[in-house]
């Protein structure tokens, strides 16, 4: 009987760590868990500095919600090239008098794409949204701005397609060494909602018995704000207080420049770009001395793309348009952003 339970026992844990490797087993058993009773995830709709710490305070939940733009002509395709703040909240419906919508994330080359063109019968637009803690290390480089949208005459939609790219990973690194495989185990091990009641416990004694907390967390108990501290901290291009000089801002003001030029080649009437601050640099700048990264390349005219300044928008009220328990803006920034775009479409 021992035998038989220890063979089981190593079974088990054999499926778990091979489902974990698994990339199309984790994205349908993500989808398939929501909502179910008992192994509904806890994370969701929770904060992802919250899920760090789990101290109960900056236990709330999180909900995007945008209106419904009821436009009177449709003339404009629209590209936005943008991280985690826009690609699961903005639609094609939130946005006026566009046809089209096509969202590209950063990073993800499974979203980029390559066309032989754009639609020459169309006003074509594009957006391209970057929170301040990657502009530093991405903005300098000139192939980074313009990987995400290709153009290429002799491109055929069909040539290439998901499954034959899937095939080319190695049957190894998809089955057996994910590079998340930690997370992964992580949510299918403990990610429930029956665990977190006991993970706010351990998290608040952490905190309130021994003032420990997640070595990237900071606790601003003025503001009563969580910030993710490599972003005010160390000597890394995130760190809103990191100084900058002259040299590299106008190095990533010639590289988005250039790609300027790259995108206005290609077909693009109109070009808009917008940093996204950190939280701390509009919440509590007075944390450390700001490097001015966001002013220095917005204001001026030196950039040629039209500006959507965020920092601007939030600054005088930053506590207003950002989570307190997550590195992104709150329903009411995500609108405030959304509006200043629509206002710049129509004029």
């Amino acid at each position: 009987m021992k035998k038989v339970c220890t063979y089981l026992v190593l079974i088990l844990a054999a499926v778990i760590y091979y489902c974990s490797n698994n990339s199309s087993i984790i994205e349908y058993y993500s989808e398939y868990r929501i909502g179910k009773p008992f192994i509904s995830p806890g994370h969701r709709g929770l904060g992802d500095l919250y899920n760090m710490c789990f101290i109960s305070d900056f236990n709330t939940n999180i909900e995007y919600r945008l209106p419904i733009i009821n436009s009177k002509r449709r003339d404009t395709d629209l590209y936005v090239i943008c991280d985690s703040y826009l690609m699961s909240h903005l639609e094609k419906e939130n946005i006026t008098n566009i046809d089209s919508l096509v969202k590209i994330k950063w990073w993800d080359e499974s979203s980029y794409i390559t066309t032989k063109g754009l639609n020459k019968n169309k006003r074509n637009v594009l957006v391209i949204e970057m929170s301040e803690r990657f502009i530093r290390g991405n903005c300098n480089n000139y192939s980074t701005l313009t990987m995400p949208i290709k153009f290429d005459i002799n491109f055929k939609s069909n040539s290439t397609s998901k499954t034959q790219i899937e095939d080319e990973k190695s049957f190894l690194e998809k089955h057996f060494f994910n590079p998340n495989i930690n997370s992964n185990l992580e949510m299918n091990l403990f990610d429930y909602k029956l665990f977190y009641p006991l993970k706010e416990i351990k998290g608040d004694i952490n905190y309130h018995w021994f003032n420990r907390i997640a070595d990237d967390l900071y606790i601003d108990k003025e503001n009563h704000f969580l910030f993710y501290k490599p972003t005010m901290q160390g000597e890394q291009n995130m760190n809103s207080f990191y100084s900058i000089d002259s040299s590299e801002i106008n190095n990533i003001k010639n590289t988005l420049n250039r790609a300027f030029e790259y995108y206005c080649q290609n077909g693009f009437e109109e070009i808009y770009f917008s940093i996204v601050p950190n939280p701390v640099s509009v919440v509590n700048p007075g944390l450390g001395k700001y490097n001015n990264l966001i002013p220095l390349l917005m204001h001026g005219d030196q950039l040629k793309c039209k500006k959507i300044d965020a920092y601007e928008l939030f600054r005088s009220n930053a506590k207003s348009y950002y989570l307190n328990s997550d590195t992104h803006w709150n329903n009411d920034g995500l609108n405030l952003w959304v509006k200043t775009l629509n206002d710049s479409l129509v004029k």
